[in-house]
């Protein structure tokens, strides 16, 4: 254990690790820093030319749990791109049973309604584009109110403090509501392959795109756009009906 010249500089990493970097592995109020203890309950000290090592057993078995919850939810902080691949899987796997339960919700619930999932859009899917935009997560093609929902499904929480926010923010704002747009984008400007795949005719019905997250998030109140893709609950959905995105 050594004194930083700076704390705003983080320490040398060890030979064959990925190196460490400012913000959040060394900003206080940040979780899942790299540099934290509960991802390093193992401290040297050195006195002289001798080394001492100190740990608790209860902080090691904390640290094992602390690793393993946030590897198998895939939000563990690390710097190799393999293992970050590895872990975007996970959470896209994570994702899936969110994406079904909205799914099963409204075509068990929705009445007069056609609900379809992972509707792809690309060169060789069913919904032919010129470029792949990936898949609407839930569509649904509300008859009564002539109107298709296009409900983009992400399975995170709120962000816990001030630097959270500010990545949730980001994720949103500059990955997940960008490639959103292009799908709706996309789908209003091609309605009659709607209709050839679920043979409605859909004139006069009108496109509205959403977020939906398990529960509140902070973001709409942190962050008001006007071409902003509308962010609601599913927990809100459950408790008063489709009519909150008709």
């Amino acid at each position: 254990m050594r004194k930083r010249k700076d704390y705003l500089k983080p320490p040398k990493s060890p030979k064959g690790h990925f190196p460490y970097k400012g913000g959040r592995d060394i900003n206080p109020w940040v979780y899942n820093r790299r540099l934290s203890i509960i991802r390093k309950p193992l401290i040297m000290v050195l006195n002289n030319s001798e080394k001492y090592l100190f740990f608790g057993a209860r902080m090691v078995m904390n640290s094992f749990l602390y690793l393993v919850k946030n590897f198998n939810s895939g939000t563990l902080s690390v710097g190799s791109k393999k293992l970050k691949k590895v872990l975007h899987t996970i959470q896209t796997e994570k994702g899936t049973p969110f994406v079904n339960s909205i799914y099963k919700w409204g075509k068990n619930t929705i009445k007069n309604s056609i609900f379809d999932k992972e509707v792809e859009i690309g060169i060789s899917e069913r919904l032919k584009a010129s470029s792949n935009l990936g898949d609407i997560d839930v569509l649904c093609i509300h008859k009564p109110t002539k109107t298709i929902l296009l409900l983009e499904c992400k399975n995170v929480r709120s962000g816990r403090t001030a630097m959270e926010q500010y990545h949730e923010l980001n994720n949103f704002k500059e990955d997940w509501i960008i490639k959103h747009l292009k799908r709706f984008n996309w789908v209003k400007d091609n309605l009659n392959q709607l209709e050839q795949i679920y043979k409605l005719q859909l004139e006069n019905y009108k496109v509205k795109a959403f977020m939906i997250t398990p529960y509140q998030m902070s973001l709409p109140f942190l962050k008001k756009d006007e071409h902003e893709i509308p962010m609601v609950s599913f927990h809100r959905i459950q408790q008063e009906g489709i009519d909150v995105l008709l």
